[in-house]
C-alpha cells in the first residue's frame, strides 16, 4: 500500500494525554489517597466505557460520564472533585519514547504529516514540545470553522477542501482511541492503526491495526508503507 499522507492524532497518540495521565496516576493516586478498592479488570472496564462514552456523546462536561464511572466502581461521587482537581492541576503533556523516532521517519520518507486533533491546545502544545518541524499542517474543530470533532467525517472533509491532494487511497490515521481514531477512520474510508501502548484494547473490534507502539508502523522511502 501507499501512502503519503499521515493524519496523526495528538493526545495520547505523540503526547501524554489526560487519558492515559489518568489511568496511570490520577486514578491510582485518588485510590491511595482515599483507601479505594476495585478489583483490577473491573477497573479496566469501567475505564474503558468511560472513555467510549465520553467520545460517543462529545459532550465536553465530563460530570455524566464520571457519575456512571463512580457508580459502577462503588466509589462516593465527592470524589470526583479530587480527581478533576488533579488532572487540572498536575498533568503536563510529555512526549512518548517512540514519538521523535517515528516523525523522523516519516520526515525521511517523503510523507505529509497533519496533526488532526479534537484537541483546540494541540498545536500549542505540539510547539511546546518542539514538534513543529516534524507537522506539516495542523487540523482542529477551532482552526477550522464548520468542523465537528472526531468521530464526525467533517474534519476530513474540510481537508479535503483544503489539500485537493488528498485521497483516501493514499493517507492513513494513527491514533490511539477506537471510539474518536478509528471510527473517524471507519467513516473517512481511511487505513487506520491504534497505537495501544498499555495494552488496553485487546478486545475492541475493529477495522483498524492495533500496534504496541509507533515503531510497528511501517514506513519505508518514497511514502510506501
Amino acid at each position: 500500500m501507499t501512502i503519503r499522507h499521515w493524519l496523526l492524532d495528538f493526545d495520547d497518540t505523540l503526547a501524554s494525554g489526560m487519558t492515559t495521565w489518568g489511568v496511570r496516576w490520577a486514578m491510582p493516586k485518588l485510590m491511595q489517597q482515599h483507601g479505594l478498592s476495585c478489583d483490577p479488570l473491573l477497573l479496566q472496564q469501567a475505564m474503558l466505557n468511560a472513555q467510549e462514552q465520553f467520545n460517543l456523546s462529545l459532550n465536553p462536561d465530563p460530570t455524566p460520564v464520571l457519575d456512571e464511572l463512580f457508580d459502577r466502581l462503588g466509589w462516593p461521587r465527592r470524589l470526583q472533585s479530587s480527581l478533576l482537581n488533579d488532572l487540572q492541576t498536575a498533568y503536563r503533556p510529555e512526549l512518548f519514547d517512540d514519538t521523535l523516532p517515528f516523525l523522523r521517519r516519516l520526515r525521511d520518507a517523503g510523507g505529509r504529516v497533519y496533526v488532526v486533533s479534537n484537541n483546540p491546545h494541540a498545536p500549542a502544545v505540539a510547539r511546546q514540545l518542539e514538534l513543529h518541524p516534524y507537522i506539516d499542517r495542523f487540523f482542529t474543530p477551532r482552526l477550522c470553522p464548520g468542523t465537528q470533532p472526531k468521530p464526525h467525517p467533517s474534519l476530513w472533509q474540510h481537508m479535503r477542501s483544503e489539500l485537493p491532494e488528498l485521497d483516501a487511497s493514499t493517507a492513513a490515521v494513527i491514533g490511539d482511541d477506537p471510539w474518536s481514531d478509528a471510527a473517524f477512520a471507519e467513516q473517512c474510508g481511511l487505513r487506520c492503526w491504534i497505537v495501544d501502548r498499555d495494552d488496553r484494547y485487546r478486545h475492541v473490534r475493529g477495522a483498524h491495526r492495533r500496534v504496541a507502539t509507533l515503531n510497528d508502523i511501517p514506513v519505508v522511502s518514497g511514502g510506501s508503507a
